[in-house]
């Protein structure tokens, strides 16, 4: 179905891949396999097998067991990702020749598909801008912990993969600033809204952390309503969907939606020590699940000269196929509805806000629901379809495959309650407002195209 796609090359005419592509060709990364019980500073607790860092911050593995009456698996266990501390992702913005500009990071990451991904302004851990590492602190840091009075455009506590992590939030923000007042660093470079989002379309280039900012962009950021006729071409579809009246009474519908399948479904997660979490085994280089499906925890020694710590260690996860993250939409009356799906994961006690389709196909004895709709559409009917990968920092080379199918207005689709029929401003307001909207959906949203 997908398989890990050639880096990109600067000869696809985008002064971002271009500058992206630079650090391709410098031994800005090197990143080498060693087994988990090798990885300095790393270890196996003695009591519970769980793998955590010697100063006990960053991040640990540990062991969840689960029980659910949502999805069709009701009890299991597995490793998950505990990270307590909130991090920052920063973007800053600033007015340019009639379209936004966000100041980008060229970052290198030891799990990215290629070297560097166009990066928020700020992404960083609470254990490293505290530089529990012992290493310098992230520039541009400053903006964001103590911002310019009226500077401050986004500031919201955001969900990350609640499949993957323990409960893990980052602080999502955007801090408007004047460009000609910001240096500007040899791994960071102002980049006009529009052209940053047109990477949505080149592999693995749009670093996770910047679409989930961006799609915490509010509304007013996009300028006017536009006419959407249904003739019209699906970005300005998408506009009208994105500037289409919303108010509290759609938004109360929703609310009573999510409070219903929170009432209906369960899931209660309890911790367990790493070493008891059935059917995974470390076989002395990876820690798997025995079956060979889901994923796999591995270890990498890193060198990175450009980041604030040149040399380290980390477990990183990596999927075992890669993944697809899907919406259904369609014209329903006057305006462009995007179709959403009620999501709970061990990782989350509550109902998110999840798009049409999110799975990884090897893992799934049974075809997921709409699958067959978003992967095997008519060309006719793809809007988007692009690869791009899960942060770096944590998961490796771990690419999800994000589609965008309109269905003809005629067409009827059977829809199960837990989903809903949402416009692209209703979805926005669920970011914006709740902090609903799980990571997968925010990232598809983020690089839906928008008429200009």
């Amino acid at each position: 179905m997908l398989s890990a796609l050639e880096p990109y090359h600067p000869d696809n005419g985008s002064a971002v891949v271009r500058w992206l592509s630079e650090a391709q060709s410098t031994d800005s990364l090197r990143v080498r396999r060693v087994p988990l019980h090798a990885l300095a500073d790393w270890a196996f607790e003695p009591e519970t097998g769980n793998l955590r860092h010697r100063s006990g911050r960053f991040f640990s593995v540990e062991g969840i067991g689960v029980c659910s009456s949502f999805g069709s698996i009701r009890e299991w266990s597995q490793p998950i990702i505990n990270q307590s501390d909130v991090g920052i992702l920063g973007l800053l913005i600033a007015d340019g020749d009639g379209a936004l500009q966000v100041l980008v990071q060229r970052k290198v990451e030891p799990g990215n598909m290629n070297v560097a991904q166009a990066s928020p302004t700020v992404q960083a851990t609470h254990s490293n801008y505290t530089r529990v590492h012992g290493g310098t602190a992230p520039p541009y840091l400053h903006y964001f912990l103590d911002p310019p009075a009226g500077a401050v455009l986004v500031d919201q506590l955001q969900m990350e993969q609640a499949a993957r992590y323990c409960g893990k939030r980052n602080r999502n923000m955007i801090v408007r600033v004047q460009a000609d007042e910001v240096p500007v660093g040899i791994d960071h470079r102002w980049v006009a809204v529009p052209e940053l989002l047109s990477l949505a379309q080149c592999p693995n280039a749009l670093n996770l952390d910047t679409r989930s900012v961006l799609s915490c962009l509010p509304v007013a950021c996009f300028g006017p309503a536009l006419p959407a006729p249904e003739d019209a071409p699906f970005p300005a579809r998408v506009r009208g969907s994105l500037t289409a009246e919303c108010d509290e009474t759609c938004l109360t519908a929703i609310a009573q939606w999510r409070a219903r399948l929170d009432a209906q479904f369960s899931m209660h997660v309890r911790a367990l020590p790493l070493r008891e979490v059935a059917g995974w085994q470390y076989d002395g280089d990876i820690l798997a699940h025995e079956s060979g499906r889901f994923f796999e925890v591995l270890g990498v020694s890193i060198q990175a000269p450009t980041r604030e710590v040149p040399a380290w260690d980390q477990p990183l996860i990596r999927g075992r196929g890669p993944g697809v993250v899907g919406f259904l939409c369609q014209q329903r009356g006057r305006t462009l509805r995007f179709l959403v799906r009620g999501v709970l994961e061990p990782g989350d006690p509550h109902v998110r806000v999840g798009p049409t389709l999110q799975c990884v196909p090897d893992n799934h004895r049974a075809t997921p629901l709409f699958f067959d709709e978003i992967v095997h559409a008519p060309d006719s009917h793809v809007r988007l379809r692009a690869v791009q990968s899960e942060e770096g920092g944590r998961f490796y080379h771990d690419e999800r495959l994000l589609v965008v199918v309109e269905l003809p207005p005629d067409v009827p689709l059977d829809v199960p309650p837990n989903f809903m029929w949402m416009t692209v401003r209703e979805i926005k307001e669920m970011i914006g407002r709740h902090g609903c909207v799980n990571i997968e959906a925010r990232s598809l949203i983020a690089c839906l195209p928008v008429g200009a």
